[in-house]
């Protein structure tokens, strides 16, 4: 059965989003249903503002994204470099091919909130995605029943709770 993407959390950091994914991994979940956007604080590409697609799977070996299925950058224009990890690195790369670029080679449209709509985000929460990864968390989508996605938003929810509960002194 084939489920659509669902935007079921997001992280504050890389490591933090590694944790979650190896503690669903622990507990069954299978992390290939997993895809995870987040800027890429890294790396600094130079270029004009084009959006443009690379696959790293190579280059992101050792870390979250060599943990998941798939994976690529993208730099966006106000955002920078863009690191894509999951099923949804191969939609988005098939999505960017397709994309319109106008005479300046610009992009006319598209971002990451063009990317996430073409998986069938609403606006609204595409928007809102946008702005939690130019602020540099990490969005965590999944392609799953409603009942998997309850036992990822319930494993993230444990995640939050363990890195903000206060420290005993």
């Amino acid at each position: 059965m084939t489920y659509a993407h669902t935007i079921v959390g997001n992280l504050p950091s890389q490591s933090i989003a590694k944790i979650a994914i190896l503690k669903l991994e622990k507990v069954g979940f299978d992390i290939n249903k997993l895809s995870v956007i987040g800027k890429n604080s890294q790396t600094n590409p130079s270029g004009r503002g084009l959006q443009l697609w690379q696959n790293r799977s190579r280059d992101l070996s050792g870390g979250l994204f060599s943990m998941l299925a798939g994976a690529g950058m993208l730099f966006i224009r106000d955002i920078g470099l863009i690191v894509i990890a999951g099923p949804i690195a191969g939609v988005l790369a098939g999505w960017l091919k397709k994309v319109v670029v106008n005479q300046d080679g610009q992009t006319a449209f598209g971002g990451i909130i063009g990317a996430l709509g073409a998986l069938g985000i609403s606006p609204y929460q595409a928007l809102q995605s946008e702005a939690q990864i130019k602020a540099g968390e990490f969005v965590i989508l999944a392609a799953a029943s409603d009942q998997e996605l309850y036992q990822v938003r319930q494993v993230l929810a444990e995640v939050i709770d363990e890195i903000t509960l206060p420290m005993a002194v």
